[in-house]
């Protein structure tokens, strides 16, 4: 099944920290995901940039389906 989201290389800094380096991963359709770390680890960032509220420094973000978040 086709990716509906697709994240390439995707960076993000907040302040001086980086708290997504180089992250690439896709998310096909009927997929449920998890993201599990420690506190300050970049899951919330990293689910923003999947959900769309948040663009990555660098990399790309590709979406070619209809996804919710719940």
């Amino acid at each position: 099944m086709a990716n509906i989201v697709s994240v390439e290389r995707a960076t993000v800094a907040l302040g001086t920290a980086t708290v997504l380096d180089g992250v690439s991963l896709g998310v096909s359709g009927g997929d449920r995901i998890g993201v599990v770390g420690r506190n300050g680890g970049g899951k919330t960032t990293l689910l923003n940039v999947l959900a769309g509220t948040r663009v990555p420094d660098t990399g790309r973000v590709t979406r070619t389906g209809v996804a919710t978040v719940g």
